[in-house]
């Protein structure tokens, strides 16, 4: 019941906010089509926080689509149904790890950059949230076995993954060198995306 009221809630804001949305995603192609622009997208406050504020308020029904597939990635999610534990847990996780290593490189040289390479995350997140939703919304039409619908939505996530590490690759060519490009995204994603599921071999 409070999942079919959050679901209509955030249906009756997408209504309200689709101009915005749609602005945020005009921005983010730019964003793609010209990595530089995501350097220039951090340097107004106003704007970069109005990109992260829709991708946080578009990944509300992407956790609820997650958590309903029941993948119980932790051990101890195990007698929730749905499991929104494990999807919330992971995505704590990764973003935590992310921002520790971002603290000891915020002060380094062309520091601007790796924080564009960093927010750029939240764009793709755009991208990947409204492909998700519509998408899924498609699948349930067709009514797939659960086991598809895991294969499917896995797929989805790592293409875009792949996306995210593409484009974060894109911003940090414009100042640094391949190798430093190589360690920071090792930093800002291998690292992160590494621990985070080595955790769930140990909760």
């Amino acid at each position: 019941m409070t999942e079919n009221i959050i679901i209509a809630v955030f249906c009756a804001l997408t209504i309200v906010y689709i101009r915005i949305i749609l602005d945020q995603m005009g921005i983010g192609l730019d964003c793609l089509r010209v990595p530089r622009q995501n350097v220039a997208l951090e340097s107004i406050v106003f704007k970069s926080r109005k990109r992260t504020g829709i991708a946080v308020f578009l990944l509300i029904p992407v956790i609820i689509i997650w958590a309903n597939l029941n993948l119980h990635l932790y051990t101890f999610t195990a007698r929730f149904e749905p499991d929104y534990i494990s999807p919330c847990l992971a995505l704590a996780t990764y973003m935590l790890l992310r921002q520790n290593v971002h603290f000891f490189l915020r002060n380094s040289s062309g520091a601007q950059t790796v924080i564009a390479a960093k927010r750029s995350t939240w764009t793709i997140s755009i991208f990947y949230c409204v492909f998700f939703s519509i998408l899924w919304v498609l699948l349930g039409i067709a009514h797939l076995e659960r086991k598809t619908l895991i294969i499917i939505s896995t797929s989805i996530f790592g293409l875009f993954f792949l996306l995210n590490l593409w484009l974060e690759t894109q911003i940090l060519r414009t100042y640094y060198s391949k190798i430093k490009v190589f360690l920071y995204l090792c930093g800002l994603e291998i690292i992160p995306v590494a621990i985070t599921a080595g955790s769930l071999f140990l909760l």
